[in-house]
């Protein structure tokens, strides 16, 4: 059976109790994977799925089930390590309504943040997450890694505010984005380029962006500043695109 496109999918710690050879037939007990495999994604016999947890990734070939409600079998096709990614990138994003944070998250976890963390700033729409939240956007955090393939799933760090956020990284490069009185996109595509630092501090600000009061707290904390586009973005637009630049560079 031909299939166009191998689903990858995040399994947790499911996977720790079965001893996982190459080439070997393995068998999986969970109801919930079997409802998304085969009646979610109505995978069959002899295609192909992956499957994640924190340490590594099995390409696996389904097939046949004798309780397919409840019980995945398949042929490990590979096994391969997840080693901790060799750069860092902390997404630093301004607290916003909850469906625009959810995607300026979900834009943070595609396109390669290693934490996001979340900014208590004055424009900020709410203070300190309650745990259903926090819950909520790990479930957006895995949802968006599969769906890109990322096997590094970001840390969701709790809300700080911006002095707390960059004591915390205190050997980041840290890097803004601002519509005004900010440089050239030019000069950190040239800087990043030639610098290429291991440890990355990115500051999206909130809806109607940091005061200028934060701004000064910022640079203060060595903050450089860029603007990445002409126009003004949204913050989870600013994110998809900084996000996106800095792993591409």
């Amino acid at each position: 059976m031909s299939q166009s496109h191998t689903f990858f999918l995040y399994v947790g710690d499911l996977l720790a109790k079965h001893k996982v050879i190459a080439g070997s037939a393995l068998t999986i007990v969970s109801k919930e994977l079997a409802n998304r495999l085969f009646t979610i994604l109505r995978l069959r016999e002899q295609e192909r799925v992956q499957l994640f947890s924190d340490t590594q990734v099995l390409t696996l070939t389904l097939t046949a089930s004798p309780r397919p409600k409840d019980t995945i079998c398949a042929i490990v096709q590979s096994i391969e390590k997840i080693n901790a990614p060799k750069k860092i990138v902390i997404a630093a994003i301004g607290l916003l309504k909850k469906e625009s944070f959810e995607e300026a998250v979900h834009h943070a976890a595609v396109t390669g943040a290693t934490h996001i963390q979340p900014l208590i700033t004055t424009k900020s729409r709410k203070g300190w997450m309650h745990e259903r939240e926090a819950e909520r956007l790990k479930a957006v955090i895995i949802a968006a890694c599969e769906q890109s393939k990322n096997r590094y799933i970001p840390l969701l760090l709790n809300p700080q505010t911006l002095t707390a956020a960059c004591t915390a990284w205190p050997q980041a490069c840290r890097i803004g984005f601002e519509a005004e009185n900010s440089k050239p996109l030019s000069t950190l595509i040239a800087w990043v380029t030639t610098t290429a630092p291991l440890c990355s501090q990115i500051f999206i600000g909130p809806e109607g962006g940091f005061t200028t009061e934060e701004l000064g707290t910022l640079r203060t904390e060595d903050v450089e500043f860029y603007q990445l586009t002409p126009t003004i973005l949204r913050s989870q637009e600013a994110t998809c695109l900084a996000l996106g630049l800095i792993g591409a560079l």
